[in-house]
């Protein structure tokens, strides 16, 4: 889990409803190397925004479109071709005006 990623997506993320719950679901599997990604099941998504998979699908590709998420569609290949995870990163970015903290205050929220 990632405090940064959880913390930058609540205060700096666009996104609103069952879309921004699947991108906090995103940032909880988050590890502290935002590099590596990472790669939570639609199920395990869907549970998270108390939503359907199709939904879950849907906040994806919106958050996608937005520029705060990448993805990498698994291709089935691997131990187990049946059960097949995407990858994804957190792609939030910080306003020049935040400070960069935890709290992640702006100019406009000192």
């Amino acid at each position: 889990m990632s405090i940064e990623a959880i913390s930058a997506t609540l205060a700096h993320s666009k996104a609103k409803g069952t879309t921004k719950l699947v991108l906090m679901g995103l940032a909880w599997h988050t590890g502290d190397d935002y590099e590596v990604g990472c790669w939570p099941s639609q199920t395990t998504l869907a549970k998270y925004a108390n939503c359907s998979e199709r939904q879950v699908r849907r906040a994806l590709v919106e958050l996608h479109e937005s520029g705060e998420i990448e993805m990498l569609h698994h291709g089935g290949a691997g131990f187990n071709s049946e059960r097949r995870s995407n990858r994804y990163w957190v792609r939030i970015e910080c306003p020049e005006s935040c400070d960069n903290t935890l709290q992640h205050r702006t100019s406009t929220t000192q």
